[in-house]
C-alpha cells in the first residue's frame, strides 16, 4: 500500500508538472495543524488527521518534482482566502456553508473563491501605481 500510494504521489506530480508551466499550493504549517490543542484526546481523533501527513507526503513529492522539472512552485500564505470574496475583496462571514455570499451579492462555491484567491496572490501582476496628479 505504501509503494502503490508514493507511485500515485509521483505520477500525479509528474503529471500536474508537465501539464502546468507554474504551481500554487497554500503554504501550510501541517505540524502545527496536527499538533494543535483542540485535537484532545490525541489518541481517539488521530485517524481524523491522518489525511494531513499524506498531504505532506505529496507536497514534498510536488516539491522535489517541480525543482527536477523546472517548474515555478508558489507558496501561498492561505490567510484570510476563505473570508474575503474573490470578485470584491469584500469580508464574507465564516457560515461553513458549500456557497458563500458576501454582502456585495457575489456568490460563489468557498473552494474555488479559496482558490482564485491564492492564484491572484501568486500570479496576478501588481497592481500598477497610481498616475500622479
Amino acid at each position: 500500500l505504501d509503494r502503490a500510494k508514493a507511485a500515485w504521489y509521483a505520477e500525479t506530480a509528474k503529471r500536474l508538472c508537465t501539464q502546468y508551466g507554474a504551481l500554487a499550493v497554500e503554504a501550510l504549517d501541517l505540524k502545527r495543524m496536527a499538533e494543535q490543542a483542540d485535537q484532545a484526546p490525541r489518541l481517539a481523533n488521530s485517524q481524523r488527521y491522518r489525511h494531513l501527513v499524506g498531504l505532506g507526503a505529496f507536497l514534498l513529492r510536488l516539491t522535489h518534482t517541480a525543482q527536477r522539472e523546472g517548474v515555478r512552485l508558489v507558496k501561498v500564505d492561505p490567510a484570510g482566502s476563505t473570508s474575503t470574496c474573490a470578485t470584491c475583496g469584500a469580508p464574507v462571514e465564516q457560515t461553513g456553508e458549500i456557497f458563500l455570499t458576501c454582502r456585495q451579492g457575489h456568490h460563489r462555491d468557498t473552494d474555488q473563491n479559496a482558490a482564485k484567491i491564492l492564484w491572484e496572490r501568486a500570479f496576478a501582476a501588481p497592481a500598477a501605481p497610481a498616475a500622479p496628479s
